[in-house]
């Protein structure tokens, strides 16, 4: 779609509550405004599919709008999972991998974007063990957070060994 955002009626529909329109016409642009606003956040391409059809979006409208989303780059499933790992910096892999799964990222995409921003889980658990040891917080309690955030038991225990040791060292 080569007229996607550069076109001044398409642009305005972002603030467009109801078309000016009649009929056929008035349905589609109607959808188009639904659309932008859906996209005004980032979100994935399942997240966008179930909105409109809760909306009452006729499939083949969706159909049409998913695809010229697509192409105008307002829905992109890859650049979506980068952003959500480069952001939960304090999550471990599996929590990463199960949470864009449950908004419909294939797990080829988390993968790679996982790939992309140099995700360390060992690294990541690490720098919080070693602040919320500098807390007083108990090892155990370290280790259950750890967990809940997504980190391999492994992981979790050699990070708070880490930070013990990093601990000892500074007293």
């Amino acid at each position: 779609m080569e007229r996607c955002l550069s076109s001044p009626r398409l642009r305005n529909m972002r603030t467009t509550s109801r078309p000016k329109e009649s009929g056929k016409k008035a349905d589609e642009t109607n959808w188009t405004a639904v659309f932008f606003r859906l996209t005004s956040v980032p979100r994935t391409e399942k997240e966008i599919r179930r909105r409109i059809a809760e909306r009452g979006c006729p499939p083949q409208t969706s159909e049409q709008l998913i695809a010229q989303g697509q192409a105008c780059g307002l829905i992109d499933d890859d650049f979506y999972a980068r952003a959500f790992v480069q952001a939960k910096q304090d999550w471990g892999r599996r929590r990463l991998f199960d949470e864009l799964a449950s908004r419909g990222v294939r797990r080829e995409t988390v993968a790679n974007a996982m790939e992309q921003e140099g995700v360390d889980d060992r690294a990541r658990a690490c720098a919080l063990a070693v602040n919320w040891l500098g807390r007083n917080l108990s090892p155990e309690k370290v280790f259950g957070r750890l967990i809940r955030r997504g980190f391999s038991g492994t992981d979790a225990k050699g990070a708070i060994c880490a930070a013990l040791r990093e601990k000892n060292e500074e007293e």
